[in-house]
C-alpha cells in the first residue's frame, strides 16, 4: 500500500485548482485580445459589406457604387489589415518592426482622414438634396467616425511610447469608424432597423464592452483610456440622437453646403418631349419602375416604393424633388427611350425601357 498521497486531497488544493483555472482563461482572454480585437474588425466589415459587393458582381445592371467609394472602402479595409498586422507584431515581441510600421501609419491615418472627409462632401456638393435632406442622419455617423477616428489616432501616436495607452487607443480610433459595417449586419442583429439607436447598442456591446472586460481581466479596473474614450464616443452617439431628424441639424446642413452647388432648375418640356419618357422601365422580377404625369407633374415609383415627384432638368433628364437622385435618358438616333440610368450620391444603376 502507497504512502504517497493524491495532491487532490489536500485541503483548500480545489480552490487552488479554480484559482488557477480562472487565471488560466484570464490569461489566454487578455494575452491575445488585440489580435482578436483586429480579427473581429475584419470578420464584422466582410460579414456587413460582403451581401453587397456580390450583389453587385450578381447583377452588374443594378445599383452599382460609385468608384470612390471602392477607394475608400479599400483605405478602411487596409487600415483594419494595418491594425492586425501590428498586434501581431506587438504579440510576437518585435516591437522594433512595429515601430518602424508605427511611423508609416502615420502618414496612411492622415490619407485615410482626407479621404473621409471627401466621402462626407463629394456627395453632398455633386448630388445636392432639399432641406429635409434624408442624408443628414447618415452625415451624422459619418461625422462621429471622421471626428473620432481623428482624435483617438492622433493622441495614440502622440502616446505611442506609453504601450497600455497607445494599444486601448488604436482600439478605439478602430471602432469610430465601424458604425457602417455594423449598420449592414440588420440580417443577424436584431431589432436594427426599429430604432436610430439601436444600431450604437449593438456597436457598444459587439465592440466597446470587450475593451471594459480586459481592463477588468487584467488590471482590474477600467483602464483611464478606456473610460474617457468610451465616455466621448457614448456622448457623441447622444448628440447624434438628439440631432437626428431635427428641422435645425437638417437646416444646418443643408445651409453649409448649399453655397458650393448649382442650384436645380425646371425646364418645362413640351408634351411632345415628355411622351417618350413615360412608360415602364425593368430590371428584373422585382426591379422595375414606372415614370408617369398627373395633372402636368412627373412621378416616379419603383417597385413597391413610394411615388417621388420629380422635375425635367433637361430633355433627357430629370431631378428628383426630395431627393438626391438624378434619372437619365438614353436614347436611339430616332429620340426612343431605351434605358434609364438612376445616379444617387453613391450608386447608379440603369433600367431598360418595356417595349410598349
Amino acid at each position: 500500500m502507497t504512502n504517497e498521497i493524491s495532491s487532490s486531497s489536500l485541503p483548500g488544493n480545489s480552490f487552488v485548482g479554480q484559482d488557477l483555472n480562472t487565471k488560466t482563461l484570464r490569461s489566454r482572454y487578455t494575452r491575445n485580445f488585440f489580435v482578436n480585437a483586429a480579427w473581429s474588425f475584419i470578420i464584422i466589415t466582410l460579414l456587413g459589406f460582403t451581401p453587397e459587393y456580390i450583389g453587385m458582381m450578381v447583377n452588374p445592371t443594378g445599383p452599382q457604387a460609385h468608384w470612390f467609394s471602392h477607394f475608400h472602402g479599400a483605405l478602411m479595409s487596409l487600415w483594419l489589415l494595418l491594425f492586425l498586422v501590428q498586434a501581431i507584431l506587438a504579440r510576437k515581441g518585435n516591437l522594433q518592426f512595429h515601430k518602424q510600421l508605427g511611423l508609416w501609419s502615420m502618414g496612411f491615418g492622415a490619407v485615410m482622414w482626407i479621404a473621409m472627409i471627401i466621402a462626407i462632401i463629394r456627395p453632398r456638393i455633386q448630388y445636392p438634396g432639399p432641406v429635409a435632406d434624408e442624408r443628414s442622419s447618415v452625415l451624422l455617423i459619418a461625422l462621429h467616425g471622421l471626428i473620432f477616428f481623428g482624435l483617438f489616432f492622433t493622441w495614440g501616436m502622440l502616446v505611442r511610447k506609453k504601450s497600455s495607452s497607445h494599444k486601448r487607443l488604436m482600439v478605439l480610433a478602430s471602432i469610430a469608424v465601424m458604425q457602417g459595417s455594423v449598420d449592414r449586419l440588420g440580417w443577424f442583429l436584431p431589432w436594427t432597423q426599429a430604432a436610430f439607436f439601436v444600431r450604437f447598442v449593438h456597436l457598444d456591446l459587439l465592440l466597446l464592452t470587450p475593451l471594459i472586460l480586459y481592463d477588468l481581466f487584467t488590471i482590474e479596473r477600467v483602464h483611464k483610456i478606456t473610460i474617457i474614450g468610451g465616455a466621448l464616443i457614448i456622448a457623441g452617439q447622444l448628440a447624434e440622437l438628439v440631432a437626428e431628424g431635427t428641422p435645425t441639424w437638417q437646416k444646418a446642413v443643408f445651409a453649409t453646403f448649399q453655397p458650393f452647388v448649382d442650384p436645380t432648375v425646371e425646364v418645362k418640356l413640351t408634351d411632345e418631349q415628355l411622351a417618350p419618357l413615360l412608360g415602364t422601365y425593368y430590371g428584373g422580377p422585382d426591379w422595375h419602375a414606372t415614370i408617369s404625369r398627373e395633372a402636368g407633374k412627373l412621378y416616379f415609383k419603383f417597385s413597391n416604393g413610394p411615388t417621388l415627384e420629380m422635375i425635367a432638368v433637361s430633355d433627357h433628364e430629370t431631378s428628383m424633388t426630395m431627393t438626391p437622385w438624378r434619372v437619365s435618358f438614353v436614347k436611339d438616333n430616332n429620340g426612343r427611350v431605351l434605358k434609364i440610368i438612376n445616379t444617387q450620391p453613391d450608386v447608379a444603376w440603369e433600367l431598360n425601357k418595356m417595349s410598349e
